[in-house]
């Protein structure tokens, strides 16, 4: 978790600044970040990078990335981007909701 904390305050692609690691878990990290171009709160999940260069993981990850655009329903967020950032590391913008 500490390589994923060094990416706090971190800018991907001009518009999603990353500002607290929420958790780690098997395929990537998660954030709670903003959309500054539009001023929204949203949850960017990362691909770990030691798995970048691993095409079964990176297959896996965009495969959940759009199954979950897939499914429209209002108890699941909905994917609003997936992109890579500037070293080829995929990841999926959604919704944020506060937790409890």
């Amino acid at each position: 978790m500490a390589d994923a904390k060094s990416r706090e305050g971190e800018t991907l692609k001009g518009k999603y600044r990353l500002d607290r690691l929420l958790g780690s878990g098997g395929m990537g990290d998660v954030y709670r970040a903003r959309n500054v171009l539009v001023d929204r709160e949203v949850a960017i999940k990362m691909l770990h990078r030691h798995l970048i260069h691993n095409p079964e993981a990176v297959g896996r990850f965009m495969r959940e990335a759009r199954a979950a655009n897939a499914v429209q329903h209002r108890n699941i967020v909905d994917v609003l981007d997936i992109d890579t950032d500037d070293h080829g590391r995929p990841f999926i913008v959604q919704e944020y909701l506060e937790g409890t």
